[in-house]
């Protein structure tokens, strides 16, 4: 079992997106505060939802309950060509790169990991593995839509980066 700060510093992004860098980041691009605090609320939500999900695929690697990772991005996301190229792509747990294609890539990434088990890996179709040779970009931030996004017109609603708003394939 990892801690929260273990998996934070396992997470070739996430190590580096402190909610102090994600602020500046927004404030170089001239967000208004309210529209900052309100991204921050879900950012954080949505990193807790992901660290435990990555937990998760580092804990079973190897493990019955979980056999692999599929990436999905949601249907109205404005994904960057790598998500792109990763969507619908699966990788085992037991890969020892496992944490570099860990999404999410960058800030506003809209690719979400979801774990599968043997059964559900089994139930895909001619599964299409991720291509370990082409990294993830190391950029900071996946696209600059999310600092004109009016984050705070949607404080209290369903979450924007929330996991359950994308369907299984």
């Amino acid at each position: 079992m990892f801690s929260k700060q273990e998996l934070v510093d396992l997470h070739p992004l996430l190590r580096r997106l402190s909610g102090q860098a994600v602020w500046c980041m927004f404030e170089e691009h001239g967000a208004d505060p309210d529209d900052i605090t309100a991204f921050l609320d879900l950012y954080e939500r949505q990193k807790d939802r992901t660290l435990e999900t990555f937990g998760l695929a580092l804990g079973n690697a190897g493990r019955a309950e979980f056999y692999a990772m599929l990436v999905r991005v949601g249907d109205n996301a404005r994904p960057c060509a790598y998500c792109k190229r990763v969507h619908n792509r699966v990788l085992l747990l037991d890969d020892p790169d496992l944490p570099t294609f860990f999404p999410p890539y960058g800030l506003g990434c809209p690719a979400k990991a979801f774990l599968l088990t043997r059964d559900d890996f089994s139930a895909l179709k001619n599964p299409v593995f991720m291509d370990t040779t082409q990294k993830p970009p190391s950029a900071l931030l996946c696209s600059d839509w999310i600092f004109t996004y009016p984050w705070r017109e949607h404080r209290g609603t369903r979450e924007f980066f929330d996991v359950e708003c994308i369907s299984m394939p």
